[in-house]
């Protein structure tokens, strides 16, 4: 009878502990951490505010059951290099696509998280689905933002002359 405890014990103990060893079930029982770096203005707000500054809207649309999202919360958003980026050279938001349903809907967001980058007229610059570390999401905005001139996309509207000639190499077969 001893025996049959002591067998009984160890495969009960034996799955819990594993479980409890697994690194993604502890994170799930602690909060991120804050990220408040980013705007508390409306989106409409927002979007005054980069036309006022020449700058571009920076949304993270995030769901608070999202895995990834809560990943990017502990790791990306505290990197001092994206904070610096972003509060440099955007007017950074984070919006809950689930309350903000019209909002993430417009913007056809529908995989978690969605960071998008949004001139002052509500265009969409640039789009990201998924989880992105510190050094790839500064590469990835520090690429986007490049490019982006009000002047030139006014220019660009007003003349019919693309602004980057297409290149010949591209009809090249591999």
């Amino acid at each position: 009878m001893n025996r049959k405890k002591q067998i009984i014990t160890l495969f009960l103990v034996l799955p819990l502990g594993w479980l409890l060893l697994q690194p993604r079930l502890w994170k799930s029982f602690f909060p991120p951490p804050k990220t408040e770096f980013f705007s508390t203005l409306k989106f409409s707000d927002a979007l005054a505010e980069a036309g006022r500054q020449n700058r571009v809207v920076f949304v993270d649309f995030y769901t608070t059951w999202c895995p990834p999202c809560k990943e990017m919360d502990r790791s990306t958003w505290q990197d001092p290099a994206v904070i610096r980026l972003l509060t440099g050279r955007t007017i950074p938001l984070k919006i809950d696509a689930e309350k903000e349903t019209e909002l993430a809907a417009k913007y056809n967001v529908d995989a978690y998280p969605t960071l998008l980058l949004i001139k002052p007229d509500g265009s969409v610059l640039d789009r990201v689905v998924g989880y992105k570390n510190g050094e790839n999401l500064v590469a990835i905005v520090e690429q986007s933002l490049a490019g982006f001139r009000f002047d030139a996309v006014e220019s660009a509207v007003r003349s019919p002359q693309p602004l980057v000639t297409p290149s010949k190499q591209f009809n090249r077969s591999y």
